[in-house]
């Protein structure tokens, strides 16, 4: 079996907040000001769909979703282990087509992330995402990057 992913399980909130990645603790508590616990059930909540990466031998990676905003408005979103580059290029082309589906379902995707999550800006621009614009955002008022997808 390869890297993958699937709908997520309502266990899977734990595993992963247990074991996020230190880029995306400091974006959440810089946005939100919520621990990896809290955004997860948050965003489990409030999306329409919600996946889990899982690795080969089973254990997870991460987790990814798509929350709608309005009719013509979504906001997908992804936090993860950061055990995720082990299977980099295979994401990168399945997360291709998962954000292609995204944007038939939505014909604008936006959202934010910190200036200094390095990976996920560079995940971002492989997927297709521009960056409109840098701002002080979040409960922290830290310096965070704009990025859309029209479709």
């Amino acid at each position: 079996m390869k890297a993958h992913y699937r709908p997520y399980k309502e266990t899977d909130i734990n595993t992963v907040a247990s074991n996020m990645c230190e880029a995306d603790v400091t974006e959440l508590s810089l946005s939100d000001g919520l621990n990896p616990l809290a955004a997860l059930q948050r965003a489990c909540e409030k999306s329409h769909e919600v996946n889990t990466m899982v690795s080969p031998s089973g254990e997870l990676l991460g987790m990814f979703g798509l929350s709608f905003i309005d009719e013509q408005t979504g906001s997908p979103w992804m936090l993860s282990t950061g055990k995720l580059n082990k299977y980099y290029i295979q994401f990168l082309r399945s997360s291709h087509n998962w954000v292609i589906e995204a944007n038939n379902k939505r014909n604008l995707l936006v959202n934010y992330v910190h200036v200094e999550n390095k990976l996920a800006i560079k995940w971002l621009q492989f997927l297709g995402f521009s960056f409109l614009r840098e701002l002080q955002y979040g409960k922290s008022k830290a310096p965070f990057y704009e990025f859309v997808r029209i479709k």
